[in-house]
């Protein structure tokens, strides 16, 4: 009968074997959609993309709000916090759009008939699209939800938050003022 063998090796062995490890796992992670994984996406520009309108209509793309500041509201119609944020969203849209600012509502459900019939029930008001196949999701590398991310004039994301909590609506607010000069 075989016995396993133990190695013993020395601290520094180990810290050498620890580093190539990690240098191994992070060599994998290169870009992410925005661009290098290490600046995160505040500052970059955001690519072109297009969604299709919950109501009917041709889809929309994110080059069709070039020079507004732009809120992309990422959701589902199964999402208890998306239910909770939307009253705020709504408050949102009234304050800020008359003022220039664009909103898009983008459901990340499979269905849009699922979709249809919520927003039937449940308009937001904001206008509200549909990531079919979640591409645009993939693409912004949104994995939780809700996530909000304000763009700025230029197309930059000035703002992300993947979740909510009470400021969240309120940190929205200051940066849209602030993108819209005021």
């Amino acid at each position: 009968m075989f016995q396993p063998v133990r190695l013993r090796l020395g601290r520094s062995v180990k810290a050498i074997i620890g580093t190539m490890f990690i240098a191994v796992a992070l060599a994998g992670c290169g870009e992410d959609s925005l661009g290098p994984a290490d600046q995160g996406p505040i500052g970059r520009e955001v690519p072109d993309f297009k969604v299709a309108p919950v109501k009917a209509g041709g889809d929309v793309s994110l080059s069709s709000t070039k020079g507004s500041p732009v809120v992309l509201y990422f959701w589902a119609t199964w999402c208890g916090p998306c239910r909770q944020f939307a009253p705020v969203l709504d408050k949102l849209t009234e304050e800020f759009e008359p003022k220039g600012a664009k909103f898009m509502a983008i459901s990340t459900d499979d269905d849009l008939k699922v979709v249809q019939t919520f927003e039937s029930e449940h308009p937001h008001k904001s206008p509200t699209y549909w990531d079919r196949n979640h591409e645009v999701q993939a693409m912004l590398g949104i994995d939780s939800l809700p996530s909000i991310m304000v763009l700025d004039k230029a197309g930059k994301v000035a703002f992300l938050s993947t979740g909510i909590n009470e400021g969240t609506g309120n940190k929205i607010a200051e940066v849209l003022k602030s993108s819209l000069g005021g």
